[in-house]
């Protein structure tokens, strides 16, 4: 589980953003974790509009790797 740096709220959605993106809506930062609620509302404030794509048992560690959910 982890928490939200704005809202402070725990979340279990696994989730990625292009790093462009990513630093843009957060203030230029590389790092911090952001649930997809904040995320989405900051990028409508600053006039994005975001697809959202869901996936089972994989997500991407970086783009062309991916990671089975249950290894480590």
């Amino acid at each position: 589980m982890e928490v939200c740096c704005i809202c402070k709220k725990e979340y279990r959605t696994l989730w990625t953003a292009p790093d462009g993106l990513w630093k843009k809506l957060n203030g230029g930062n590389e790092g911090g974790l952001i649930c997809i609620g904040c995320f989405d509302r900051i990028a409508r404030e600053n006039g994005e509009v975001l697809y959202w794509e869901c996936a089972e048992r994989e997500y991407p560690l970086y783009p062309g790797k991916t990671k089975i959910n249950s290894e480590k």
